[in-house]
């Protein structure tokens, strides 16, 4: 059976050891390795996170051959310039040792290694364009608007941008909401498919079963009948922390019983924001916790409602949260601020959280009756609801017919 399998090589810049390795790389290689293809994967894994053994093999036995390096963290610019050396010559190698005939490229660094090496090779060119990768430099504060060296970065990025779209072969891209600019920049009929941040839903449910509501609201300090607001994931620049604080504190004056509980790897980053902006007293309302990937379900497991607020910058047209359709999985329903990707179209339709107006006033009535809807919307709804569009099981029939398509496309 081996023999007749095709080799497609899976580029990545992200570590698969890395928390969004782990929700957002891996399910995927697995959905791709259910289709006729060997699937080669080359990662960036960083130091402390050099536990190989026990994923190589995890990998081996669904099908997927891991080729990885170690992503350099010193030197700023001039490791990344290593570093993309490193990922040419390392996919050069496979490339030609493997036989690839499809290159999957994550983001844009990836791409443009795909790019150069499709003047020389013969393959098909996915371009998994994950989100305004050029953008969101200056969104994160990666780059600087007032540095030339930046600047010219940012004018060098965008030609190849172009470049690399219109040397594709497939374009997926995770919202609708970003197809028109996609369309608009490439300008040529290259087939384009929307594949949102899926989860694996069964993998939730299983989890959310081992843990009673009940009995990890105890574990935490908290009692059967506090609702709990929840949020996961990371703090940086994006995410607009003191104003989700700020509206639990709007709420907090009309639900006494309402605790606000952070499941985050930045413990220290978030407890700089709370004690500049806030009076110390607000830790006997709010608990934060560090969670593994094993664990993350159940912390979970406590959120009556899960939250976040995010910059709505142009980049943000482009962007699908993991945690909202973590949430989804686990039947939790979910509020965001308006104009963040294809969310709200996702909950409106849907009607699995609420979104909130966060420009013209956080503290509306208009705001605290969002807030009183998604308490009564029951979990098992939402599970339901949302399972058949966001489900793992979805991205693996778009990966089948993008590689099928590919395949029987070949020259």
């Amino acid at each position: 059976m081996k023999a007749n399998k095709k080799n497609s090589l899976y580029l990545s810049y992200d570590g698969l050891l890395d928390p969004l390795g782990q929700s957002q790389i891996i399910p995927y290689l697995k959905c791709i390795s259910k289709n006729d293809y060997i699937v080669n994967v080359l990662s960036f894994e960083k130091k402390y996170n050099l536990k190989i053994k026990k994923l190589k093999l995890y990998l081996n036995k669904n099908n997927i051959k891991w080729h990885y390096t170690l992503f350099t963290s010193s030197f700023g610019k001039i490791g990344k310039i290593f570093d993309l050396l490193k990922m040419f010559f390392l996919t050069l190698s496979l490339l030609k040792k493997k036989k690839i005939q499809i290159i999957h490229c994550r983001s844009h660094i990836p791409a443009l290694i795909g790019y150069i090496l499709k003047k020389f090779f013969k393959f098909k060119l996915i371009f998994d364009f994950r989100g305004l990768w050029i953008e969101e430099r200056f969104d994160y504060k990666i780059w600087k608007k007032n540095n030339l060296l930046d600047f010219f970065l940012f004018k060098i990025f965008k030609i190849l941008e172009v470049k690399i779209l219109r040397s594709s072969d497939y374009i997926i891209c995770l919202t609708n909401s970003v197809k028109p600019y996609i369309k608009k920049t490439m300008k040529k009929n290259i087939p384009i498919k929307v594949i949102p941040c899926c989860s694996d839903f069964n993998f939730f449910q299983r989890e959310k079963k081992k843990y009673s509501k009940k009995l990890v609201k105890k574990k935490l300090k908290l009692k059967k009948k506090d609702l709990v607001l929840g949020y996961c994931g990371s703090i940086n620049e994006i995410y607009l922390i003191k104003e989700m604080i700020l509206f639990f504190l709007f709420l907090k004056k009309k639900y006494n019983n309402l605790f606000f509980v952070f499941i985050t790897p930045h413990q220290q980053e978030l407890k700089k924001i709370i004690d500049n902006s806030f009076n110390k007293n607000i830790y006997n309302n709010i608990k934060i916790y560090k969670s593994n990937r094993e664990k993350i379900s159940m912390y979970l497991s406590c959120f009556d409602i899960a939250i976040s607020f995010i910059k709505n910058k142009f980049s943000r047209i482009a962007m699908s949260p993991t945690k909202m359709f973590e949430s989804f999985a686990m039947g939790i329903p979910f509020i965001c601020n308006s104009g963040i990707g294809d969310v709200d179209e996702i909950i409106k339709k849907n009607k699995c959280g609420g979104i909130v107006n966060i420009k013209k006033n956080l503290y509306s009535k208009e705001n605290i009756n969002v807030f009183k809807k998604c308490i009564r919307i029951q979990s098992n709804f939402v599970t339901k609801r949302t399972m058949q569009l966001f489900d793992i099981s979805f991205a693996e029939k778009k990966y089948k017919y993008i590689y099928n398509f590919l395949q029987n496309d070949r020259k």
